[in-house]
C-alpha cells in the first residue's frame, strides 16, 4: 500500500520538475539568416541609430544644463531684489 503512494508522489514530483524546467529554461531562438550585404546594411543602420541617440541625449543634457543656469540666474536676481 505505501509503495503505491511512493510511486504517485514520485510521479507528481516528476511532473512538477518538468513543468518548472519548461517554465524556467528559455527556449533557444533561431537567429536571423542574413546575407553579408544585409548584415552590413543592418550594422550601418544600427550605427546610425546609435549616433542619433547619442546626439539626442547630448542635446537633452545641454538643454537641462541651460535651464539649470537660467533658474540659478533668476534665483540670484530675485535675492538681489
Amino acid at each position: 500500500m505505501s509503495e503505491g503512494y511512493f510511486l504517485e508522489y514520485l510521479l507528481t514530483l516528476g511532473f512538477l520538475f518538468l513543468g518548472l524546467v519548461l517554465v524556467c529554461v528559455p527556449r533557444p531562438r533561431k537567429g536571423q539568416v542574413l546575407t553579408p550585404e544585409e548584415e552590413a546594411e543592418l550594422k550601418k543602420r544600427r550605427k546610425k541609430q546609435k549616433a542619433q541617440a547619442g546626439k539626442k541625449k547630448a542635446a537633452a543634457k545641454a538643454q537641462k544644463k541651460s535651464q539649470k543656469k537660467s533658474r540659478a540666474k533668476a534665483k540670484a536676481k530675485a535675492k538681489k531684489s
